[in-house]
């Protein structure tokens, strides 16, 4: 570190349009893989994006805009069945 860094909690800046920001990544360690939540949620019509999730860029802002790709496309191949089901159930209420 150089006299001109200013620490703030784990965050050192060195100039203005620098940010290190320290242990911002994920260990890469074997068998965590199969721990990232897939976008599509188990919670009907709830979904994920970010870099945390599975896809193939591991803790990076590549990651992240994957991810809410993955996410957009899911949301729109579950659009359909969302927007039926939604409707049965609008359909079943009125007739009570």
């Amino acid at each position: 570190m150089t006299e001109n860094c200013i620490a703030v909690g784990l965050l050192f800046l060195q100039k203005p349009d620098w940010v290190f920001l320290f242990r911002s990544v994920y260990k890469t360690v074997p068998d965590c893989e199969p721990c990232r939540p897939l976008q599509r949620s188990p919670i009907e019509g709830f979904y994920l994006a970010g870099d945390y999730t599975k896809q193939k860029y591991l803790a990076s802002m590549e990651g992240a805009v994957l991810s809410g790709k993955l996410c957009a496309q899911a949301i729109v191949q579950d659009y359909e069945l969302l927007v039926n089901r939604g409707q049965r159930k609008l359909a079943e209420t009125s007739l009570v």
